[in-house]
């Protein structure tokens, strides 16, 4: 238990539980390997098992869906169906150009400069996401941000602005999360979107390698993470019990 400021008393997360016992058990093995106790009575304690600070931010894929679908503004709409359908950072998202948006027959490609600045990759999306961006296109340069502050309004009706900041964006997408009913969406960032992404897509199959180039990530360990949050499989179903 804790206590806070105002003289609260709140029970401790798991993570804290965990990081004191395993010191309280490092203190006691070291008296006893000393010779300053004569039993370690820590050596059966066993901490809470950690938890996957990733699968804690994993929502169902009906949850994602109805975030979408329930937000009415073209633009709002269309930002949150591209964090999820892309898996974008969203330092990503609000650098995204329409120069970076490369339509195709049967689709749309995402040139994307890494989060990170330090290289890019492509993105291929459905025709159903360049549809829902394509709404946002009328009266814009190449070199104009797909998504854009509403500052005005053009004589064409069209909004006029400049670069999407980042609050905005948290903004948006924690508002879609209290309307879609999730409990703790207050918590809710739109990088939890790029982690739906990288765990619904491993759910329907896609393989590792495919969603690592997608998301960007520099190791194949990072991707596995998804695997791990949410796993279907364990040797234990093999065995005879």
């Amino acid at each position: 238990m804790i206590t806070n400021k105002r003289g609260d008393v709140k029970p401790l997360e798991d993570n804290s539980k965990r990081r004191i016992i395993n010191s309280v058990k490092s203190l006691y093995s070291f008296a006893y390997t000393s010779g300053l106790f004569p039993t370690n009575v820590m050596a059966a304690v066993k901490p809470p098992s950690a938890k996957s600070a990733i699968s804690q931010r994993i929502l169902s894929e009906a949850t994602v869906l109805k975030m979408i679908v329930l937000e009415q503004d073209p633009r709002n709409h269309a930002i949150l169906h591209t964090l999820y359908a892309a898996g974008l950072r969203v330092s990503e998202l609000c650098n995204l150009r329409w120069r970076h948006v490369i339509r195709w027959v049967d689709g749309v490609q995402l040139d994307i400069m890494s989060g990170k600045g330090d290289k890019q990759r492509h993105v291929l999306l459905t025709e159903s996401s360049w549809n829902v961006l394509s709404v946002l296109r009328e009266g814009s340069s190449d070199d104009d941000f797909v998504f854009q502050s509403r500052q005005e309004v053009s004589r064409e009706g069209y909004y006029k602005g400049t670069r999407l900041d980042t609050t905005t964006i948290f903004r948006i997408v924690r508002e879609a999360a209290r309307k879609a009913g999730v409990k703790n969406w207050a918590e809710v960032s739109p990088h939890w979107l790029r982690h739906c992404h990288g765990s619904h897509a491993i759910d329907r199959k896609a393989p590792l390698t495919v969603v690592r180039d997608t998301l960007g990530h520099s190791n194949i360990a990072v991707t596995n993470e998804y695997a791990k949050a949410r796993p279907d499989q364990s040797s234990s179903q093999y065995l005879p019990l």
